[in-house]
């Protein structure tokens, strides 16, 4: 089971005010409880699948042994 999670963008202050960074991040929930394996699979699969959408991984975080969070930029 996958969720989608949200895009966000950046804004980062400097001596001339705020501006808006073009980096535009999306989150992504992979859910699976039949073992490690076709978890690493699962992952595998949606990183694949997201570049081909322009979408390069750029952290993940494991959230017990059935969830990853991943966090793609554009």
């Amino acid at each position: 089971m996958l969720k989608l999670g949200r895009k966000f963008k950046i804004c980062a202050k400097s001596n001339r005010g705020v501006r808006e960074v073009n980096w535009i991040y999306k989150s992504v929930v992979v859910e699976c409880s039949t073992g490690v394996e076709d978890m690493a699979k699962a992952i595998a699969d949606k990183a694949e699948e997201m570049l081909n959408k322009s979408y390069k991984l750029v952290t993940m975080s494991m959230v017990g042994e059935e969830k990853a969070i991943l966090v793609f930029k554009v």
